[in-house]
């Protein structure tokens, strides 16, 4: 990998980031967001697209050999030492907007709990059921029925 390239890359994750978090905060603005999280948090994944995009330009599978090329290369140039606290300020924004997100949508509640890295997840993990507003286990929604359910966070 080049230092260049590399650079290039962490800019695209950069910019992407703040464009879908002014996009998403644009919408919660206009509308709420209950109707955020219902019918357009759809946009939150362009971030998943963009991060596999730009690895696969890298020719690499991994977050984890992005950050080890970074880590070799981070005192030996200016460039990647800026873009990788560009992104690090990035991804935290992202991790904060999400928390907001999650503090509005459920308030004061105390059915569910934050979490935190290093956390499990076991099928009697609690999640809030968007129709609903009810915290549901995972088991509770083994049915006939198929249930999508889309988990977004990012441990930064």
């Amino acid at each position: 990998m080049e230092v260049g390239a590399v650079c290039d890359t962490l800019e695209c994750m950069i910019s992407t980031i703040e464009s879908i978090i002014t996009e998403a905060r644009e919408i919660i603005d206009d509308g709420s967001v209950n109707e955020f999280v219902t019918k357009k948090v759809g946009c939150l994944g362009k971030l998943i697209g963009c991060y596999g995009r730009e690895l696969k330009k890298l020719g690499i599978t991994k977050r984890e050999e992005l950050d080890n090329f970074l880590k070799q290369n981070f005192s030996s140039s200016d460039r990647i030492r800026d873009a990788v606290t560009e992104l690090d300020q990035a991804e935290n924004d992202w991790e904060s907007f999400l928390r907001e997100v999650d503090t509005q949508l459920l308030g004061s509640s105390s059915q569910t709990t934050q979490p935190s890295v290093g956390d499990a997840f076991t099928l009697d993990s609690k999640l809030i059921d968007v129709d609903t507003g009810e915290a549901v286990s995972c088991t509770s929604l083994q049915t006939d029925q198929v249930v999508v359910m889309v988990l977004l966070r990012h441990f930064a």
